[in-house]
């Protein structure tokens, strides 16, 4: 698997990778909550974002990061309408990821991450009950010049432009529970931790 990983890197195939901080075992692109209860706030361990693990690639002005949360037939729709997903960068305050408000997480070496948390913040009340999915959309833009090739293939272009390459995903998920749903669990005997 390693060695696999490892010659994608060298193909440039791979430019960012998500990891839980410390453990490299594995490419994290699914961030899944066990439960989020209205009313209380949750906060994710750390994911490490990397730009160029283990590889030599060009300095990069600018990763930027937005939320999807596709159609109305979507739950997580209301959750990124009134930003109650919110991300934190480097220990930074959470900055809502909202629809339309697409967050730049500044400037990457080649083989450098910086940390993100998000927290799930949804107010008692809310109409979003039940399973949800968001997909946090990342996406690189380097500068390319004249010449560049790019995908394997030559590219003629000007200086000044940028281009997107390689967007990566995560996706985040849970299940929401309102107050009378954790009630009715509860007097089942059911128990909630962290």
């Amino acid at each position: 698997m390693e060695s696999e990983r490892q010659n994608q890197r060298d193909n440039d195939e791979t430019r960012i990778e998500l990891y839980l901080k410390g453990d490299y075992s594995d490419h994290i692109l699914t961030y899944q909550e066990n439960y989020v209860i209205q009313g209380m706030e949750r906060i994710s361990p750390v994911i490490e974002l990397w730009y160029g693990k283990n590889q030599d690639l060009p300095f990069c002005p600018q990763i930027m990061i937005y939320a999807n949360a596709g159609n109305e037939l979507f739950l997580g729709k209301e959750i990124v309408e009134n930003g109650w997903l919110k991300l934190s960068l480097d220990d930074a305050p959470f900055i809502p990821l909202s629809i339309g408000n697409r967050i730049g997480l500044g400037y990457f070496f080649s083989n450098t991450k910086k940390d993100l948390r998000f927290k799930l913040d949804i107010p008692e009340g809310a109409d979003t009950k039940g399973y949800f999915v968001i997909e946090l959309i990342i996406s690189a833009r380097t500068p390319f010049i004249y010449g560049t090739t790019l995908y394997g293939k030559r590219i003629f272009s000007y200086a000044t432009l940028n281009k997107a390459i390689h967007e990566q995903k995560l996706i985040y998920r849970a299940f929401v529970f309102d107050n009378s749903m954790i009630d009715e669990l509860l007097t089942a005997g059911a128990s909630f931790s962290e």
